[in-house]
């Protein structure tokens, strides 16, 4: 389920070091790692939707605006 996420972690963070140098941040407790995931995810879709190369990227922060508005949240 989150083969993505890990592949886009370990592009992020491996520089051509060895195993034994590199650390991506995950750690072995499951509850911690669930945690770790969850942020993320979170990082990534919000790099990916505000990208300037995005095509859909204004409309969905458009989208986002109203929703806010909407339901009292606001993005501030």
């Amino acid at each position: 389920m989150d083969c993505g996420v890990v592949v886009m972690r370990h592009m992020e963070t491996w520089f051509g070091i060895t195993v034994e140098k590199w650390n991506n941040g995950f750690l072995l407790d499951h509850t911690t790692k669930k945690a770790f995931l969850t942020h993320l995810r979170k990082k990534y879709v919000v790099q990916l939707i505000t990208s300037k190369v995005n095509k859909h990227r204004k409309r969905i922060m458009a989208e986002e605006v109203q929703h806010g508005k909407a339901s009292g949240i606001g993005c501030n």
